[in-house]
């Protein structure tokens, strides 16, 4: 059972994602329509894997490996490599934007084309 301050503090949390939401909504590059679909494809594919997805649409370096069927030391060699796949980290947590995976994914489907 919740305590009165756990809940607010509940309350707050939720008011603060939701207002987090809204300004990423907002702030969000315009994409193309392959593109959208390729980030929604992939938000699936998290949601069914378990995989966590911030608010702003990250996921750390594991998750991003396995949605793009490579080994998590592939990607660290990427960086290393300075590849182009674009990385944010915090600490020593590795992150990728799913719109930059989308990305790296529907510029693998037109080399293959």
């Amino acid at each position: 059972m919740m305590t009165d301050e756990a809940r607010l503090l509940a309350e707050q949390l939720d008011r603060i994602e939701a207002k987090v939401d809204r300004l990423m909504a907002e702030r969000a590059p315009v994409q193309s329509v392959d593109q959208t679909d390729t980030v929604s494809m992939l938000r699936m594919e998290c949601a069914e894997r378990g995989m966590i997805l911030t608010a702003d649409g990250r996921i750390v370096e594991d998750d991003a490996a396995a949605l793009l069927g490579k080994a998590p030391q592939t990607l660290a060699n990427w960086r290393a490599e300075k590849r182009p796949l674009p990385f944010s980290k915090i600490g020593r947590t590795v992150t990728y934007h799913l719109q930059d995976l989308a990305a790296f994914l529907d510029g693998a489907k037109k080399i293959d084309d």
